[in-house]
Parts: structure tokens; sequence; C-alpha cells
């Protein structure tokens, strides 16, 4: 019978019987495929038959007829599968709107799927070569399936079910030998894509193939990682950050590289360890260079460090960071030992001081001293009895106060119970009112500079400087002398003092909260110290002070009646306007040059040197603002007299030796200074007090390209080359480039579009050069800790980025869509995708350091600040999803996502982002 016949046949057979459409096809696939079936071999003939009712004569649907081969049991042998798959392929390509397999509803596409490729994957994996057409099939049905399938549409169960499914397949696939890997290569292709697809999107960082802290280690790294090279920065810039917030920074970085362990195939138990060799090679490294080498930076590495280490071994989860110390020092040691030394200090010397000073705090066993330290003897890797200095100093005198500070300088170990001590010392006077007694310890304190800067290494300079400010304001200017020292003189060594503490480790800025009040008197005059005022402004108390010293130091002198019954707080305030008014009555001829040099001598005495450093601050303006004449001559005339004086305490000439220096530095003054200036003289007797000239002298930086220079090192990293030594590259002051760049950008958004985002995203790679994990991983651990610091309100700079993100912003990310990831490594796709990425896990990263410092100081404020940013970007997301156009869910069936997606997913994938934004964590649910 010819085909023609037969389909003529078939037609009025149905007809005659009304065979519904469906029955007829049902009936008609099932006498084909049960010929199909008994022809072990199928003739040509039998092939014309199936291929004429698929195609031309239409009497059965191609995808119809293969789900009945996927459902038929048994199965069909492969050589009639082949036919039969031959014919549906023909029938497909010519009518592509047919659909590949007859399914009503999402969830039938799902069972659809499980079906297919558990009948049919079998039969083809038996022989490749001889599935062509099977597979051909296969690969087409995978990529045009009749429905999408994705959490919306299909129930999570059986989704799932499906996934499993065809993750099954795609490692079946995968394993077939290297003869029939490229027949099945479209086959897998097609898998693996529909994989990725019934994936959840994102939520989940794809971890490295490779153990990044071990390929550090590997690669020998010459410089920490971003994170912690801003971290030591910060530390060697302001060796007197407080110690609990340090501790609670390095609890921060702790937790952040914690939870990037898993993202780098390593463990949080090695985290730690790398970690802690970052920051102690960075510490000691910088001790190696002599020119840094001094009292505070060596306390700050042997002992404030070793006190942090030893109060985070308490925190949980920390309780064998004994061990992990342990591990990190042998680490550093190798680093070291391939160090070149040249023009540094001895570095067995500072790592062997450390590990000793580690033992004396009992955070190392002695024998692991030893085996670390061969050099230092076993004595001094004992752990140190610390003295109960409290009672010493409270049952001691002055003397014992001496030396006790000399101890501070010089036992590292001790040096935390000292401060502590001397704190609790200046309490009990402040609450007793020993005014004396506070001001013996005052001078005392101030005279050891370097006993000073260790105290406050250990302890906030507030912590001394609220005692004192309370006897102040407390001060009874009608007590008696005692002692033969009057009260006033007392009450002046506690001014020095304060003054002395808020110059030398500038604190000015913040003058209320290290003095613990913005109301006190010594609060609000400080900032002002040097002002002079009219008279017509001034309050009658004051209108009366400066008539009567006038008076009494071109009269009679300075009487005791004047000294009892000017109040010094007055005294402090009118004591630049004195100076301006006796500098009027000379000019006007009122008294001569030698009176006022006498008048001015009573300055010098014991009861008055407190008010100098306003007097002289206020000279040397006003030198500075007067041309060369005769005024100008006679205001020098006075500063020498003043300057040169043997009675001039040290204290003043530290508070004017800035002043003093950019006066003697200024081109204008020093080309037309008059010869009876002794400029030589002036300079040697400030020069004990005198900063560095880089520090006074005008520069004209460009801040963002020094910031952009400091952080080159720490995204690049410095690497050893195979048989070099490693030359160790210094940390630079990276924090204070970034606090000076922001500072020049003015608004933290030109910060971000000027610096920090071209610093961190990747460049195009010219010659296709792939972008490592390790390269990735260092820019977005530098990009966190940027993100993580404050601004010039104290709030962290992600909150600003994230304020930035623009509704119309998102909205663009929106409408731009990117290559789907890759699952080979920390990030997939083109650079575009690893740019918002990146930007994700900066953000991420930034949180988790702002919420871990936030939690172990407990000012919950910032992490406050950044919980409510966090909810505002939800719901400028939500807004943009509201009005997000229909032809977005288009695209949605491509391999494809968008921007501000792929931004969400990573930022998503981190535990810290979704706890600390409910709001923001419901997007994931969208």
């Amino acid at each position: 019978m010819k085909i023609s016949q037969w389909v003529s046949l078939v037609r009025d057979t149905a007809q005659a019987q009304e065979l519904p459409k469906e029955d007829a096809e049902r009936d008609i696939t099932h006498s084909l495929l049960v010929l199909l079936a008994n022809s072990p071999f199928p003739p040509p003939l039998l092939a014309q038959y199936i291929q004429t009712a698929l195609g031309s004569a239409a009497l059965a649907r191609p995808g119809y007829v293969a789900s009945i081969i996927a459902s038929r049991v048994p199965a069909l042998a492969l050589p009639a599968a082949e036919v039969a798959f031959s014919a549906i392929n023909q029938a497909l390509a010519s009518a592509p709107s047919q659909p590949s397999y007859p399914s009503d509803t999402p969830a039938e596409t799902a069972q659809a799927v499980e079906l297919v490729l558990n009948s049919l994957l079998p039969l083809v994996l038996s022989s490749p070569t001889s599935a062509l057409e099977t597979i051909r099939y296969l690969s087409y049905f995978l990529s045009h399936l009749p429905h999408r399938l994705t959490k919306d549409t299909v129930d999570a169960e059986q989704l799932e079910i499906c996934a499993k499914t065809v993750r099954t397949a795609v490692e079946a696939v995968s394993k077939v030998g290297p003869k029939d890997a490229p027949v099945l290569a479209k086959l897998r292709h097609e898998l693996e894509a529909l994989e990725r697809k019934l994936k959840p999107r994102g939520r989940r960082r794809v971890p490295s193939k490779v153990d990044l802290d071990e390929a550090d280690e590997l690669e020998a790294l010459g410089t920490p990682y971003g994170d912690v090279a801003l971290l030591v920065s910060r530390m060697l810039s302001n060796p007197l950050i407080p110690t609990q917030q340090l501790h609670s920074s390095l609890l921060a970085l702790i937790r952040y590289r914690t939870a990037q362990s898993t993202f780098r195939k390593s463990t949080p138990e090695k985290a730690l360890v790398h970690l802690l060799a970052e920051v102690l090679g960075g510490l000691i490294q910088t001790l190696q260079d002599a020119k840094r080498a001094d009292v505070v930076l060596e306390s700050l590495l042997f002992a404030k460090v070793p006190h942090v280490l030893k109060s985070l071994s308490t925190v949980d989860g920390l309780d064998k960071l004994s061990e992990a110390l342990a591990d990190a020092l042998r680490l550093v040691q190798g680093r070291l030992a391939k160090a070149i030394s040249e023009g540094r200090r001895d570095m067995d010397s500072v790592f062997s001081h450390f590990v000793a000073a580690c033992c004396q705090s009992d955070l190392l066993l002695p024998d692991i001293g030893a085996s670390l330290a061969r050099d230092v003897d076993v004595s001094e890797l004992q752990p140190t009895m610390i003295e109960d200095y409290h009672h010493r100093l409270a049952t001691g005198s002055i003397d014992d106060f001496k030396q006790v500070l000399d101890d501070a300088v010089h036992s590292y170990a001790a040096q935390h119970a000292i401060a502590s001590a001397i704190t609790s010392l200046f309490a009990a006077k402040a609450q007793s009112a020993d005014l004396a007694g506070l001001a013996d310890l005052c001078d005392t304190l101030a005279e050891n500079k370097d006993a000073m800067s260790v105290v406050f290494l250990h302890v906030e300079p507030r912590e001394l400087l609220r005692p004192v400010r309370q006897v102040l304001d407390s001060f009874d200017t009608t007590q008696e002398n005692s002692d033969d020292v009057n009260p006033i003189e007392r009450y002046g060594s506690l001014v020095l003092f304060v003054q002395l503490v808020v110059s030398r480790f500038k604190l000015l800025d913040n003058l209320a909260y290290h003095l613990d009040s913005s109301s006190s008197f010594i609060a609000t005059w400080l900032p002002c110290a040097s002002a002079v005022y009219a008279t017509s402004t001034m309050m009658d108390d004051e209108r009366n002070a400066v008539s009567g010293w006038i008076g009494a130091l071109f009269g009679e002198g300075i009487s005791d009646d004047l000294m009892h019954a000017t109040n010094p707080r007055t005294l402090l305030r009118v004591a630049p306007t004195i100076l301006k008014q006796s500098l009027k009555a000379r000019q006007a001829g009122i008294v001569d040059m030698d009176s006022l040099r006498d008048a001015l001598s009573y300055f010098l005495q014991e009861l008055l040197r407190f008010t100098l450093p306003g007097v002289l601050k206020w000279l040397i303006t006003e030198i500075e603002r007067t041309p060369p004449s005769p005024q100008q001559n006679s205001m020098l005339d006075l500063l020498q007299v003043l300057v040169f004086s043997d009675a001039l305490p040290s204290a003043v000439l530290e508070l004017v030796a800035l002043d003093l220096a950019r006066l003697l530095l200024s081109p204008t003054f020093a080309s037309n200074v008059s010869p009876a200036v002794d400029i030589a003289r002036l300079r040697k007797t400030i020069a004990p007090y005198r900063p560095p000239p880089p520090a006074i002298q005008a520069t004209i930086v460009d801040e963002h390209a020094a910031f952009e220079a400091a952080s080159k090192p720490f995204l690049s990293g410095a690497q050893a080359i195979e048989g070099e030594e490693l030359v160790v590259v210094a940390i630079p002051s990276l924090y204070d480039s970034l606090r000076l760049s922001l500072r020049t950008a003015k608004t933290p958004s030109i910060f971000f579009s000027r610096t920090f985002l071209p610093q961190i995203f990747f460049r195009p790679q010219a010659n296709g050069e792939h972008v490592t994990p390790g390269a990735y991983s260092r820019r977005e651990r530098y990009a966190a800790a940027v993100l993580a610091a404050p601004d010039s309100n104290n709030r962290p700079l992600v909150v600003n980025i994230v304020w930035a993100l623009t509704p119309q912003d998102l909205a663009e990310w929106d409408r731009r869509l990117l290559p789907a990831g890759t699952t080979d490594g920390l990030v997939g796709g083109e650079a575009e995708r690893m740019q918002v990425e990146l930007l994700g896990d900066a953000i991420a990263g930034a949180v988790v350091l702002v919420k871990g410092e936030a939690e172990a100081s407990a000012t919950p404020s910032s992490a406050q600040h950044l919980s409510a940013t966090l909810d505002e970007l939800a719901r400028r997301v939500e807004e943009v999803r509201r009005s997000r156009k229909s032809s977005t869910a288009d695209v949605q069936d491509e391999e494809k996502t968008t921007a501000l997606d792929a931004f969400l997913d990573r930022l998503l994938s981190w535990p810290a982002v979704v706890e600390h934004s409910p709001r923001l964590s419901a997007l994931a649910a969208e």
C-alpha cells in the first residue's frame, strides 16, 4: 500500500468511527510504536510511514509521540528510538512553533523533564555514538521547554526534585569517556544551562576551587591585605587609639575574615592564623625601620597588642587564640627570614621581643616561646607577676609616683596595670579635692613625656582629664595658702596640664568628649585661649580685672589682695587683652618700653605663668599680622623677653613652639625681620618641641593621587619572584591618606566616583587574562575596610555609598542585562558582572565589620545607622520592582540577569546582611 493510500485509510476510518482527534492520534501513535518495538532493525518503509504521520499528514504531533516514547514500558530499543526521534526532529525543525512536549502547566513540564531524562538518558549513555537523533531531541527539548520552571510557577518540593534529576544527569554525562564527550557536548551544555536556571538565583557565593589562604602563603605575598593594612596604618598613625576600640576593630576583622573563610575554601581557624600573621607582620616590619622605633611604637607592639590579644582570647569562639597566635608567629618568622634587612633594625630582635612579651602576658607557653625565640633567655619567657600598683601609688609619695612612671616606660608587661593605677589615683585625688596632690601628679607626669604617652596608650586621656577638669570647676578662690604655695599656682599647674595633654595628643577637635563636659569653663575657654575682647563686650568683673591689673602692672605691682580678688578663670580669659591694652599704652606714649618690659615680667612669676600660652599665642599672631614697623619691633622685643627668660616653663614653650615655628618659617617675616631679633636663638629655643618641617610647611598635594598610590600595593599584592629574596613593603600611612582624600573630596559621593570605585574596579583585560580569585579577594577586602571607615560625622562610609544609590541608579541597573554567572571560582561572568558583585561583596563586608565593631564596643549607633540605610535601600528596590516594565519578564527565559538582581543576590548571600535588615532580606523571597 502506498503511503498516500495509508493516510487516506487512516483518516476515513477515524471519520467513520467518529473518533475524536486526540483518540485518533493516540491509536495511530500506539500502532506505529508497536511496529517499531517488534522490529529490531526497522525497515526504511516504516520510517517513511512515521515521518509522514508526523510531518505532512499531521496525524500526530511530534511532541506527543515523544512523550509516549518516554513513558513507554518497556522502552524502545535504541535503533527503534533513533527512527522515531529522527522523524520527530524533522517535524520540529519544519514547524518550530510545535511544542517539544505536550504540557498544559509548568508543573507538568517539570514532570516531563524528570520523565524524559529518566527514560531516555540511560538509552543515550548506553551507546552515545549510536543515539545521535535521540541526543538531538533531548537537547532541543531541554532548550525549548513548554513553560518556565521557577519558584513562582512550580511547587518548591517539585522544583527541587526536578533540579536534582537534572543535576544527576549533568554528573552522568560529565563522566563519559573522551570518545563520547564530543557527541554529548551539546546535550551537556543544555543540561548545565537548565541546572543554572533551576537553582535559586544568587543567594550562594560559589567557593573557590583552591584554598586561597594557602595560596597566599605559597605566593609569599609581601604586603598584607587592604583591610589589615588599613587597621595597622591606623594603629601606627594613632598608637593612642583607645584599647577598647582596638579590641573592637580587631574582633570585627576576625569576624569578617571568618565569614569569608567558606568562600575561600579555607576554615575559620586558618583564617584567624593568617589574619594574626598579617597584623603582627605589618607591625613588626614597621618597627624594623630604625627611624620609626620609639617608646610609643615599641609599647604599642610589646604591651598594648598582647593585652588586646589576651582580652580577645576570652571572647566566645576564640578560646583557641593562643594556638592560632603560635601558628601565626611561625608564619611571620618564615616571612621575616626571607626579608631584606638593610637599613632596618635587627628583625630577630623585634620578633623575639614580641614573643617574650606574649609569654610574659601568658599568651604563649614558655616552651613555645623558646622554640620561636631561641636567642631569648628562658627566664624572660615566664608569665610576669604584676605588682599591686594601686596600693603602691595610693600609699606612696611623689617619689614613688616618679619611680612607677619610669617602670611604665621600661616594663611592658606592667604598663596596663600602671596606667589603670594612675587613673584611679587621679580620680581619688579629685574626689578628695586634693588640689596640691593632684597638681604634683600633673607636674610630674607632664615632665615625663614618654611616660605620659605610655599611660595614654592604655587609657584614654579623658580618664585623667576628667578629674582634673572637675577640680578646676570646683576651685575655690578663697582658699588659703598651704605649704607656702598659693592655691592659684596649683590651679595654674592643672590648667597647663590640660593644655599640654590637649596639644600633645591633638584633642581640641573633640574637647567636650575628652573633658567629659561641654559647659565647663576650661572646655569653653581653651579653644579661644588667645582671644582678645573689646572692653565694651566684657562682663563687669572682666572689665574691672583688666583695668585693675594694668594699673598694678605699671604702678606698685601685683599685690596679694589683687591676686585673691581676681578669679583665675577671669584672669585666663582677659590676659591676652591685658597685653593688648599694655601695647596700646606704649604706642600712645603713656608708658615707655622699659616699663612695659618690667610690667610684663610679672607674667613670668609662678602665680601667672599659666596665663602665658594664651598671651604668647596672641602676641605671635599679632606680629604675623603687623607689617615691619616700630610697632612690630616692640612686639618682637617683648616676645624675646618672655621666650628667652629662664623663668619660662618648658611646658609653655612646648605649647607655643608650633606658632613660633610658623612665624620663623614665613618668607615675608624672614626677609624683613629686624636685626635686633635673634632668629638663630629663637630656633634653638623651640627646637626640642618643634615638629618636623613637613608637618608645619604648607604643601600642595593631590590627596586623591596620594591615596591611590598608598593603596596600590595592597590591591596588587607584592610578591617574591622565585629565586629572589622577599622585599618587605613598609606600610604607609594609608589611614591618614584616606582621611585626607575624604576631606579633600568634600563629599563622600565625590570620593566614591573619583577615587574609590576606580581603585577597586578591574579594568578590562586587553589580552583576555582571567581575573584570579586572589586578585578579586584583595580588592574585596580593601573595599570592605574602606567602606567600614568613619566619615567626618563618624558614620561608616558604607552608609553614604548606599544612600548614593538613587532610585534612578537602581532603575538603570534593573534595565541592564548581564551574562550568567559561572561556577568556576569566587566570581564568574564578564567584567561588568564582576564589578556589580564586587560592590555587593564590599558593602556586605563593611556591614560585617561595622556590626562586629559596634557589638564589641557596645556602641550601637553605627549599626543602627547602617540598619536604617539598608532598609532604605530595600524600599528603593521595592519601588523599582513595582515600576518594572512587563518587557523585563520576557527576558527571564534567557540565561541572563539584571545588574540590580546580581547586586542584590551577592549582597544577600551574606548572612550578616540578611540578619541586619529584615526588609532587605525579604527581597530574597520575591
